[in-house]
């Protein structure tokens, strides 16, 4: 039944492309699909035929996508057309490394056989190119549909307080080989929570300290997932949930740089000690400079304001009302939440002010 639908597409593209060859015809369909998970390994590029892509791509570059095995030092690509048109000089054009061990090479839509080559000293067989955003696994000796925008982001809790975390990844079947050693860093989202953007073939993870120290062997368990060596286990994890709420204190010793040391009480996220930089908002009606902090009230409970070195208030429980914004509605009289510190009792109170924004 698809036969049919195939070859109007290929009429349809022939009318718009009358020099096209037969190989550059199957090269623009099967380079223009729509990537289904349902249709892995039932058909060969996984898709569904896309006319309007089809047509949209003809004659336009390319990208083909390559694994470089581990013991090629380079990644060239050498290809023409195989109707005629001179091929690139011999050993090829230098690939772009994209993620790990997959190196991508654009070229024009009219070649369909392509070498790949590690310098010219070794080198694939003459192969078909299968379309665009196509992946060649030399261990498998197959193409298969490769999208680098097809991406997950796993998360990672750092209770260790490493200072380099990185995520070693790979695919457990071996089409692609891990990234090497001890892994790509990773991005501080915040306090002690790191993210990775992996491709979304990768199943298996290791966490590590710049090798130094690691994690075992994980299973993935899917996108938007924290994993907490504390327990061992994978959890849910939204970054992009807003719960950033701000704290006041005001600096009734005249420190000259006020921190805050926020953590958990009951896990061991935490700000790494003397804590965060405050940021001056005001001064109060007694001249007392006014600090503010912002935090995520989803992962702090407690709070140490320091001096940045030897001073220190006691542990403080946050409670919500105190990171709710004062300045919200600014008047002649403000309330902000400050320690009062001059009394000695630790606490927590509303104080009504003057302010000068």
């Amino acid at each position: 039944m698809a036969t049919p639908f195939v070859a109007g597409v290929a009429a349809l593209l022939k009318s718009e492309h009358s020099d096209f060859t037969t190989a550059q015809l199957k090269s623009a369909i099967l380079g223009s699909v729509d990537v289904l998970s349902q249709l892995n390994g039932k058909v060969s590029t996984s898709g569904r035929l896309n006319a309007y892509k089809a047509l949209q791509n003809a004659g336009a570059n390319i990208d083909v996508y390559f694994q470089k095995p581990s013991t090629w030092s380079t990644a060239n690509a050498y290809y023409w057309a195989e109707s005629g048109n001179t091929p690139v000089n011999w050993p090829g054009t230098s690939m772009t490394l994209i993620s790990g061990n997959i190196y991508k090479v654009t070229i024009p839509s009219n070649c369909n056989k392509i070498i790949f080559s590690a310098n010219g000293k070794t080198q694939t067989v003459n192969l078909t190119i299968q379309g665009s955003n196509q992946l060649y696994i030399p261990t498998a000796n197959t193409w298969t549909a490769y999208n680098p925008d097809d991406v997950m982001t796993i998360y990672y809790q750092n209770d260790l307080n490493w200072t380099t975390p990185k995520a070693y990844y790979w695919e457990n079947n071996g089409y692609f080989q891990p990234v090497e050693w001890p892994g790509t860093a990773m991005t501080h989202v915040k306090a002690n929570i790191y993210k990775v953007d992996i491709p979304t073939l990768c199943d298996r993870v290791i966490f590590s300290n710049n090798g130094n120290s690691q994690t075992v062997d994980l299973t993935i368990s899917g996108d938007g997932k924290i994993y907490r060596p504390t327990s061992e286990v994978w959890e849910d994890y939204n970054y992009i949930t807003d719960t950033t709420a701000t704290l006041y204190f005001t600096n009734v010793n005249n420190w000259t740089h006020p921190k805050a040391y926020l953590w958990n009480g009951s896990t061991t996220i935490n700000n790494n000690w003397p804590g965060k930089n405050m940021t001056y908002l005001c001064n109060n009606e007694f001249g007392q400079s006014i600090y503010t902090v912002t935090y995520d009230s989803s992962l702090y409970d407690h709070v140490i304001f320091t001096n940045g070195a030897g001073q220190q208030t006691v542990n403080i429980s946050i409670e919500p009302s105190q990171s709710s914004d004062p300045f919200a509605n600014p008047t002649p009289d403000g309330n902000g939440y400050y320690l009062t510190g001059a009394k000695s009792n630790n606490k927590w109170v509303v104080g009504t002010y003057h302010y000068d924004r």
